[in-house]
């Protein structure tokens, strides 16, 4: 079963090489392959360490883990945006526990850290819009598409990405605990 954390900088490099597989597991064919066979995992093992080494207060990272073995994260921003609050910036799950529940547990978690730390309840993410895995999931819980646009800045090739909104994650937490 899994347990659930919160990130310190000593867990970038798992959080950035779980990232990176899934991006080059389930972003393939979408984002160019240069990029991801040869600049994803430097770009974001930057990110994390970046991010972690000097923790925005804005920011929530949730991990999940399995006997030490990191399977899943969840990372969070606040009063990120004045229409839709908090960003729902990255939900990974390795791809070897998906179907078990970890997301929607991740889901769950940062849920209730919007609803005690954001002064708000709605949250939102952008999904790339070939990414029809993880957009089924963000339905399923609920999330409401409410606009499309270019995403230009991993790698050279432009990608279309959607907006999935939660007005209240009250109702996520409730869903994800069902």
């Amino acid at each position: 079963m899994p347990v659930y954390r919160k990130a310190t900088l000593a867990d970038a490099e798992n959080v950035a090489l779980l990232h990176t597989a899934n991006w080059q597991l389930h972003y393939n064919a979408i984002l160019d392959d240069y990029y991801l066979e040869h600049e994803v995992l430097a770009d974001r093992k930057k990110v994390w360490q970046t991010r972690l080494k000097d923790p925005d207060p804005n920011m929530c990272l949730i991990l999940a883990e399995e006997a030490t073995q990191l399977i899943g994260f969840g990372c969070l921003f606040f009063q990120n945006s004045e229409e839709y609050g908090a960003l729902l910036d990255n939900l990974h799950v390795d791809n070897a526990y998906s179907g078990r529940g970890t997301g929607k547990a991740l889901m769950s978690l940062l849920a209730e850290e919007v609803l005690q730390r954001a002064g708000r309840k709605d949250m939102y993410l952008w999904v790339l819009e070939d990414n029809l895995r993880a957009i089924q999931f963000y339905e399923k819980l609920q999330g409401q598409r409410r606009e499309k646009a270019i995403e230009k800045e991993l790698g050279s090739k432009p990608v279309d990405k959607l907006r999935y909104y939660w007005p209240d994650v009250t109702e996520l937490i409730v869903t994800c605990k069902d």
